[in-house]
């Protein structure tokens, strides 16, 4: 049984990785004799690791029974946003009101690595910075529920993500996250509820912007994915 876990657990990271890259884009079929090929392990546990993705909201099944990667519409980008600005929201207000019970040198230094790596010039540190910075403030909130709902929203959206931090806006859109990270980190710390909860509000109505004006005009084939996604899998994924 461990064995099995063991090598779901290798499939899931690696098809991910592949999804959330876009090495795989969005409407591809995902061929599970082709992961057992090249993970070198039996069907069962590849999909397993599918039957996952798909509660991740990162694949589904079509008309056809096929897996697929999860196409990505102006429609779901709109939903999944608007979903994930009352959990960011409402996760920025509890945070503030935990106090004391927040671990505020952490997302201090969270928000100090992302400004890092923008000084640095390096989006794929960027990313893992602020996906980590993000769902830091959600698990601050110290609710378990809202961090459940939040890992599947921040699934979806995270390949549109990748896709911001490449985009000829990415320096500009970075430093006004920079700027208003400081200002999130400070409002949980002078445990200001009301204050956490708009800026955190504001932040993800202006991340929603810039991602359906890219998403109405993209060609997800032939994208060049962030090294650190395509290589690591590892953000967010569960332990």
């Amino acid at each position: 049984m461990r064995e099995t876990n063991a090598l779901a657990k290798k499939a899931y990271m690696y098809l991910w990785s592949e999804v959330v890259s876009l090495r795989i884009p969005p409407g591809e079929a995902i061929l599970e004799s082709d992961v057992c090929k090249r993970l070198n392990i039996s069907r069962t546990p590849v999909r397993e690791a599918l039957i996952q993705l798909t509660r991740e909201n990162l694949v589904v099944e079509d008309a056809k029974y096929r897996w697929v990667a999860a196409p990505i519409t102006v429609k779901m980008v709109r939903e999944y946003s608007q979903l994930r600005e009352a959990i960011e929201g409402m996760g920025a207000r509890l945070a503030a009101q935990n106090g004391k019970a927040v671990n505020m040198a952490e997302l201090r230094n969270l928000a100090s690595l992302t400004s890092s790596a923008l000084e640095d010039g390096d989006p794929n540190s960027y990313f893992m910075f602020n996906w980590v910075f993000h769902e830091s403030v959600v698990k601050a909130s110290g609710n378990q529920v809202l961090s459940g709902a939040y890992y599947p929203v921040r699934c979806y959206l995270s390949r549109v993500d990748c896709l911001t931090y490449l985009s000829d806006s990415y320096p500009k859109d970075a430093l006004e996250d920079r700027c208003i990270h400081h200002v999130l980190v400070d409002a949980i710390a002078n445990e200001d509820a009301e204050e956490a909860e708009r800026i955190a509000r504001v932040h993800t109505r202006n991340t929603e912007q810039r991602m359906l004006s890219l998403v109405g005009s993209l060609n997800f084939r032939g994208i060049k994915p962030l090294d650190w996604v395509a290589s690591s899998g590892e953000a967010g994924t569960p332990d």
